[in-house]
């Protein structure tokens, strides 16, 4: 972030853009543009190629209020708090597959919705997040907002990409405030979560068909320990072709497992719905 005070856009100084009070946000760190390239890598964790690539007019991904002419001529670019916001917006879809042709469009709205969360404005849409879904045309998104107290009930599809827009903002607001006031910045990544277990598996037993017997071993519902193990057997041997013989086998044990397991999640069932009585 610049300081240089014969600079005409160092008319204040910028530490008065949060307060401290009560941590609210003024719009002029949205709208004043105070911050260098070097602030928006530092910022987002992205490299000096990926800003270039992600700011190129040609290419027209994202409306910034950032001067072209000062790129053109080499000078020193500085940034709004709403052109961090936007560039935001640009890597955090990016990595789930929004199409950049339309990345403007939600760029902007990030952008209105900053604003309608500063200080004195009424927030009519609480929790603000976006679904958006390929057309069935294939020529366009489809966008659907989602809020707290929404009156109506959205029509989505079963699959589609939600952004969350006020978690974008805050989270990029903390971080310009954490620069702004020189304290360190921010990190809110998402870890990778472990990869679960197989619904098939023990561990996992998605579809209760697993049981431990008197040694404390997995077992199938219905099933001893080494039949289990046999039947498992069965099945992979399966794959390359059997003999009547072992496919009559393979069916008597699972045949009677899924008997078993039915049974077991009728009787989950029915536990589920009993009343407890009083003793």
């Amino acid at each position: 972030m610049t300081d240089d005070p014969n600079d005409p856009d160092d008319i204040f100084d910028p530490r008065d853009l949060v307060n401290p009070v009560d941590g609210e946000v003024n719009p002029n760190l949205l709208s004043e543009r105070q911050f260098t390239s070097q602030d928006v890598m530092r910022l987002l964790g992205i490299t000096d190629k990926q800003l270039e690539h992600a700011i190129d007019p040609k290419r027209a991904v994202i409306r910034l209020t950032v001067h072209e002419a000062a790129r053109i001529r080499g000078l020193r670019r500085l940034f709004s708090g709403s052109d961090i916001l936007k560039i935001a917006t640009v890597f955090a879809v990016n990595e789930v597959g929004f199409p950049m042709r339309f990345m403007r469009a939600l760029g902007d709205t990030v952008e209105r919705r900053a604003f309608t969360l500063c200080p004195r404005e009424r927030d009519l849409t609480p929790d603000l997040m976006i679904a958006t879904w390929p057309m069935k045309s294939g020529e366009d998104w489809a966008v659907s907002h989602l809020y707290t107290g929404r009156p109506d009930t959205p029509k989505l599809p079963i699959a589609s990409i939600v952004i969350d827009v006020d978690r974008l903002i805050r989270e990029t607001i903390a971080k310009i405030g954490a620069l702004v006031e020189d304290r360190e910045i921010p990190v809110f990544e998402s870890p990778d979560p472990k990869p679960e277990p197989s619904p098939y598996s023990p561990e996992n037993d998605f579809f209760h068909a697993w049981t431990k017997d008197e040694q404390g071993r997995n077992c199938r519902v219905g099933l001893t320990f080494d039949e289990t193990r046999e039947l498992e057997a069965l099945n992979e041997a399966s794959l390359d072709g059997e003999t009547f013989t072992a496919k009559h086998r393979r069916r008597e044990l699972a045949t009677r497992h899924e008997r078993a397991r039915q049974k077991r999640l009728g009787e989950e069932a029915h536990q589920s719905t009993t009343p407890d009585r009083p003793s």
